[in-house]
């Protein structure tokens, strides 16, 4: 193989041609070359985007995409030398090399909006931001990576039309093979909390809390229902994923629905 390849300001325009409804604009830069054989091949890359956005974006005032990449391929692992988006006022980050047999990589995530998902998705109306971080390292068949997420103020105009307050969350843990361990894993809606802490794989322990959760969150995926009310309760799962073993309360108070309120019909306990 002995080929190479570059763009130069490429509009990214041209795919509304096919997705017109995007309204994407922008350019995009980068070079491409190969050699090596085919079985084995070489190859580095280099990517820059400038002012990429969507018109449902531009609408809402969020600040266009940046991006800056760099990398290679070589026996068989990829080798990024950094991938660097900037967009609205966020940062992703990515570093470092994954490969079949070994991959050690780290991704940053800062201050990422979620009112991104309106160029895809606007009905849902988004808003609130995601920071987080990740280590992966170890092979694909068995990886191992530390991860922390952490989400602020997010919302969705479904919950805000039902009156329910933004989301706070953190998560945090490591992956092992075919297990996941939550060190940390709580939520803050409205009122209510949800707390979660333990192992998920082939072998289950985990415990979760839920305190005063407004129901009004099925407005998400079922506005239609109306559900009122909150859930307060907590789990326990044990055992073998195949065959678990779980203990639970639950307790709901002032259930409605959209239903029962206009039929007159009180709130359930």
């Amino acid at each position: 193989l002995d080929f190479r390849a570059d763009i130069n300001a490429f509009p990214v325009a041209v795919a509304n041609l096919v997705l017109p409804d995007l309204g994407l604009s922008g350019t995009v830069s980068g070079a491409l070359a190969l050699a090596g054989r085919r079985d084995d091949p070489r190859a580095r890359a280099v990517l820059e985007a400038q002012n990429v956005t969507a018109r449902e974006l531009q609408r809402r005032g969020i600040e266009p995409l940046s991006l800056s990449a760099a990398g290679g391929f070589e026996n068989g692992v990829a080798d990024i030398d950094r991938l660097d988006a900037n967009v609205a006022g966020g940062r992703l980050s990515v570093f470092g090399t994954a490969g079949e047999d070994a991959s050690d990589l780290e991704v940053t995530r800062a201050a990422l909006l979620l009112a991104l998902a309106y160029a895809f998705a606007p009905e849902l109306g988004l808003s609130g931001s995601l920071d987080g971080n990740a280590k992966v390292t170890g092979d694909f068949a068995a990886p191992m990576a530390d991860f922390s997420v952490m989400t602020r103020l997010a919302s969705a105009e479904p919950l805000r039309a039902a009156g329910v307050g933004t989301l706070n969350a953190q998560i945090s843990g490591n992956v092992d093979g075919d297990t996941i361990t939550l060190t940390t894993a709580e939520a803050f809606i409205g009122n209510g909390r949800v707390r979660a802490t333990g192992t998920v794989g082939r072998r289950l322990d985990l415990t979760v809390a839920i305190t005063d959760l407004p129901l009004a969150l099925a407005d998400v995926a079922a506005p239609e229902l109306g559900i009122r009310g909150s859930l307060s309760g907590n789990a326990a799962v044990s055992g073998r994923a195949t065959s678990p073993e779980a203990n639970f309360n639950v307790d709901a108070s002032s259930i409605t629905t959209t239903a029962t309120r206009n039929a007159g019909l009180p709130a359930g306990a």
